[in-house]
């Protein structure tokens, strides 16, 4: 797993709402920096960095990768950027081996198909 530093700096971000409800930072953009392996960074950025923008897309998040330090920066509410770790989290565990996904990695995100 990989270690998650606190929070850089936080600014307004859009009018969006999250998930996260009363929070009083919910809605605000905040960054941080999740430290990776040199492995984990190639394959996050993915080929012409298409992983990297796939995770971006669907998390609403913002991601910088910082190659030379092995991190990447995830800059989103509360919501985008906990989605964000969690596919980051999905894409690293596909570099070892398979994975299942279940229904506690359903948070509101994700579709089910039982085949």
């Amino acid at each position: 797993r990989a270690e998650v530093y606190s929070l850089r700096h936080a600014g307004k971000g859009s009018q969006r709402h999250s998930t996260e409800g009363d929070s009083p930072t919910a809605g605000r953009k905040a960054a941080e920096l999740m430290q990776l392996t040199d492995d984990d960074s190639a394959f996050i950025l993915g080929r012409g960095g298409k992983t990297k923008h796939k995770i971006a897309k669907v998390s609403g998040a913002q991601l910088e990768l910082h190659e030379r330090n092995n991190t990447i920066e995830i800059i989103g509410t509360d919501a985008e950027r906990r989605r964000a770790r969690k596919y980051i989290d999905l894409v690293r565990m596909q570099r070892v081996g398979p994975v299942s996904v279940h229904t506690g990695h359903d948070d509101g995100d994700l579709t089910m198909v039982d085949v």
